[in-house]
């Protein structure tokens, strides 16, 4: 089930953009999310699925309501280059909450937060692809700099935080009047890591920040349709934390930067050809032959007095899209072009073409 059918957004709401696309993706959601919330159900199989249900929403919401996310999505059909490490599924909801913590109308629970998960930073390059690429897909491999535990002093010296006995949770009780409320958060000593770095080791290779810098080598497949502007994503290969960190590596973020190609110009799946032409041809009409990335051999027909920057369509042989059976066009844009010098025997002949009334 794509991320539309999740949220139940029909065909002609899929069409809008912006603010009303938006408001479409909230309204469903809260919907969905009052149907499906886990809280609501007591029995243990229910309630599973009921959860799993729930992420699914949630989920959806979280692509659906980025105008880049929702983009990216629409192009690859696919969610495994998002990340989720702070996704938090239980977002907007604190009217629903409340209408399943309240049903007694006398007390509340609070929600406990979870210890406190951490995320490296992501490592961005960004890669130049040649324009058969587009259209075939291709494996490369790529060289990038990340940091990692320090080979060195192992990350450094750690010991058990005092505070929280190494949960990396501290509880808080509170008595108000008959009411006795108890929250748990992050304990603030050791940022909910549960471990406390001990004195510096005097490490000369990271200089006592656990970390050093590593170059790797990435292979990765790209595959066709792929275009400008599209991130791919290799998840845990961004930088590591600091050993004690409770969490995951980040990610290595792979942008698709420029395309490389003598005569096209990459506009979506779209190719734009800039195709200049002598001027008597345009005043006679002319037929000229182009090459596209792949091969194929087209007859561009430019006819008689054709205007400036006059667009002619090749449908389909453009980029393929992305999961789909189809590709973008080929748009050959037709310029005058104009001699840059003139010799006698050239303006005697143009001289004696303005004596005739088809030129007047």
């Amino acid at each position: 089930m794509n991320l539309y059918d999740r949220l139940g957004i029909t065909p002609e709401e899929k069409k809008l953009q912006g603010k009303d696309f938006e408001n479409v993706v909230k309204r469903q959601y809260r919907e969905y999310a009052k149907q499906y919330h886990p809280d609501k159900f007591q029995d243990n199989k229910e309630k599973a699925e009921a959860e799993a249900k729930f992420k699914e929403i949630a989920e959806a919401k979280d692509v659906l309501s980025d105008s880049q996310k929702r983009r990216q999505y629409d192009m690859t059909g696919s969610t495994s280059g998002f990340n989720y490490s702070n996704f938090n599924q239980h977002a907007d909801l604190d009217d629903i909450l409340q209408e399943f913590m309240n049903r007694g109308g006398f007390s509340f629970r609070q929600r406990s937060q979870q210890p406190q998960q951490y995320k490296g930073e992501d490592v961005g390059i960004r890669i130049t692809l040649d324009i058969k690429d587009l259209y075939k897909g291709v494996e490369k491999k790529y060289k990038f700099k990340r940091k990692v535990v320090c080979t060195h002093c192992d990350g450094g010296s750690f010991q058990t935080c005092q505070t929280c006995q190494g949960t990396g949770m501290k509880t808080v009780s509170q008595q108000r009047g008959n009411m006795f409320f108890q929250q748990t958060t992050s304990c603030p000593h050791c940022n909910g890591t549960g471990q406390m770095k001990q004195n510096n080791n005097n490490c000369k290779y990271c200089k006592d920040t656990g970390l050093e810098e590593k170059e790797e080598i990435v292979t990765v497949q790209i595959p066709k349709g792929v275009t400008t502007g599209v991130t791919l994503t290799n998840k845990g290969m961004g930088h590591q934390l600091p050993k004690g960190y409770n969490g995951i590596d980040g990610d290595l973020k792979i942008v698709i930067g420029n395309i490389n190609s003598d005569q096209y110009e990459v506009d979506g799946y779209n190719l734009v050809r800039f195709l200049d032409v002598p001027i008597l041809d345009i005043i006679t009409g002319t037929n000229i032959e182009i090459i596209t990335p792949m091969g194929d051999r087209l007859k561009v027909v430019v006819p008689q007095n054709c205007p400036t920057n006059h667009a002619i369509r090749f449908g389909g042989y453009g980029i393929p899209v992305v999961n789909q059976n189809r590709a973008g066009d080929i748009h050959v844009v037709v310029r005058h072009k104009f001699p840059t010098t003139l010799d006698k025997s050239d303006k005697k002949k143009i001289e004696e073409l303005k004596t005739s009334k088809n030129f007047k």
